[in-house]
């Protein structure tokens, strides 16, 4: 994190410092206070508290520069009641971050003993470095930023708006967060992501190269109604789109329960239709056969069969005209003399008709229905059984079981 490595490089900068804190503020340090920036973020006031424990690590290795001996003393004073403590706050600090590794408490065993030398009086041995690698750009010796454009960079101010263009790519972004400690600045886009992160330097740069420009109220303003208006719209489009679709579906369904509504009439008045034709070739049957058995020729025939008729059984099988006019096999199912009235089935139990004892003759007359069995009938196959009850009345079991 850019962040961090310039805090960390700013407390170090121009610093007397010995190999094991050089190691230890590049190292775990550094991973620590990242991972704390990360988790509650590097304005935070735990972040606050580890820049100045940073400071306060740093300026425990510096040479005393005080030339009287009672500043020096109490320079010292202040030194040493801070390094007594100084080891058990970073290892807090580690521990709560759940950070504390082998190598950041090995580094912090040769702080102490360091410390146990500055108290002691002796010499640190001091050794050269390099900074933390930051991955910016670096300006050269002899590259000064104008004094105009660092005044205009420290006069921006967090929640400002600008438009930035550079390889090619265009956005409008926010700064949000403006550190004057280490000079960082850090911006977001409209959605609140984090889009560019600048120092105060680099980001005079890109004024004159018109890199970024800052926008007026009114501007983002009109950016704002632009976009809020855009949305309206196509959210207006989305939903005209949507209902018109929905339109066409309820207009299908509609039409498809329309057509099988005309569809079930049209089978209902066929049907009626054609049970009406049937009822009037029925009708046209039946008065034929009525005028065929008028006929002075077939009075006898007409009393021989109505003889035959009236000792029909139930299960006597004829065949009569069906509904479609074609002779059919039935059997009679239900005969109730008090109304004289046959009712006549089908193989499979559908109802064939219904005559009187007259109108059936007349059909037979006619020759539109002939009878193939009589049926049992069940008076003499009650007879027969009550005979042979009584003649095995008289029998031995021997005789029953033929034993």
């Amino acid at each position: 994190m850019i962040m961090t490595a310039r805090m960390i490089n700013k407390e170090m900068n121009g610093k007397k410092l010995t190999p094991p804190i050089i190691e230890f503020l590049k190292g775990p340090w550094y991973d620590s206070i990242q991972l704390l920036a990360l988790t509650k973020g590097f304005n935070s006031e735990e972040c606050f508290q580890t820049v100045k424990m940073t400071e306060t690590i740093v300026w425990t290795y510096q040479p005393f520069e005080s030339e009287d001996e009672e500043s020096l003393q109490k320079e010292k004073q202040r030194l040493y009641r801070i390094i007594e403590h100084i080891p058990d706050e970073v290892r807090e600090l580690l521990v709560a971050l759940e950070h504390k590794t082998e190598s950041s408490e090995a580094a912090l065993e040769d702080i102490e003993s360091e410390h146990v030398t500055v108290i002691s009086e002796q010499e640190l041995k001091y050794e050269d470095f390099s900074l933390i690698e930051t991955g910016e750009q670096a300006f050269g010796q002899g590259t000064s930023v104008s004094r105009i454009l660092l005044k205009k960079v420290n006069s921006l101010q967090p929640g400002q708006w600008f438009t930035f263009e550079e390889d090619k790519v265009s956005a409008r972004i926010k700064l949000v967060l403006k550190i004057e400690d280490i000079q960082q600045l850090l911006f977001t886009n409209c959605n609140g992501m984090k889009v560019l992160e600048k120092s105060f330097d680099e980001l005079a740069y890109y004024f004159p190269a018109s890199v970024i420009k800052p926008l007026t109220h009114e501007e983002v303003f009109t950016s704002t109604f632009t976009s809020y208006y855009q949305g309206l719209v196509e959210k207006f489009e989305k939903d005209r789109k949507q209902a018109a679709e929905y339109r066409v579906e309820a207009d299908r369904e509609e039409a498809e329960q329309e057509a099988a509504s005309k569809e079930a009439i049209a089978k209902a008045k066929a049907a009626a239709l054609e049970k009406e034709q049937q009822e009037l070739e029925r009708e046209e049957r039946l008065t034929n056969a009525r005028e065929e058995a008028a006929k002075e020729e077939n009075i006898e025939k007409v009393e021989e069969l109505t003889g035959t008729v009236k000792a029909l059984n139930v299960g006597a099988w004829l065949k009569l005209p069906g509904a479609d006019g074609v002779m059919e096999e039935c059997k009679l199912a239900v005969k109730i003399a008090a109304v004289d009235k046959m009712i006549f089935v089908s193989r499979s139990g559908v109802k064939i008709g219904e005559y009187s004892t007259k109108k059936l003759v007349q059909l037979l007359v006619a020759g539109e229905g002939v009878i193939d069995d009589g049926g049992v009938e069940f008076e003499g196959i009650l007879a027969q059984v009550v005979t042979k009850l009584r003649q095995d009345r008289n029998k031995s079991y021997g005789d029953l079981t033929g034993s």
